[in-house]
């Protein structure tokens, strides 16, 4: 009986966790379900204990998606959670308009340097390697702050 109450009292607990804040809740349940187990081992034969553990996990599981079922059916759902996707925060993003443009690598890009393109200074990565100084180079893409850019071969 009282191992029963303690399986009970934990998977009470992780279903406030949910709710509440911090790490107390989830550490009570947790550990009120560890000792209802050892509890329960002690007392029992392998096979039982086993089959109690399996039990028991798919309690958690259970009390665990049905703590989230609440939250989405709670009429106070975007307290909780956003009913909408959303972009993280960056920083910076390169200048899409400067894609398919052409300039001069001012200097050694030994994979990262920095380039002019239209009489203004960019930061810009190499995407094929090594590109020297004075190079004439075109923007393929961009990645955060950074052009990607590749040298313009004569041929």
């Amino acid at each position: 009986m009282l191992i029963s109450l303690f399986t009970i009292l934990g998977l009470i607990f992780i279903f406030f966790e949910f709710f509440l804040i911090g790490a107390v809740f989830a550490i009570l349940g947790s550990l009120f379900i560890m000792l209802s187990l050892v509890l329960f081992f002690l007392s029992n034969p392998i096979i039982l204990s086993l089959t109690y553990l399996a039990v028991t996990i798919l309690a958690i599981i259970g009390t665990c998606k049905g703590a989230l079922w609440w939250i989405q059916s709670s009429k106070r759902r975007g307290e909780f959670y956003l009913k909408d996707d959303q972009e993280g925060y960056s920083a910076s993003f390169f200048d899409q308009n400067l894609v398919d443009k052409e300039g001069v690598a001012i200097t050694e890009l030994k994979t990262a340097g920095h380039v002019l393109i239209e009489q203004k200074r960019y930061q810009a990565v190499s995407e094929g390697g090594f590109i020297t100084k004075d190079a004439s180079i075109i923007v393929v893409g961009g990645r955060g702050a950074y052009l990607i850019v590749k040298e313009i071969t004569n041929g």
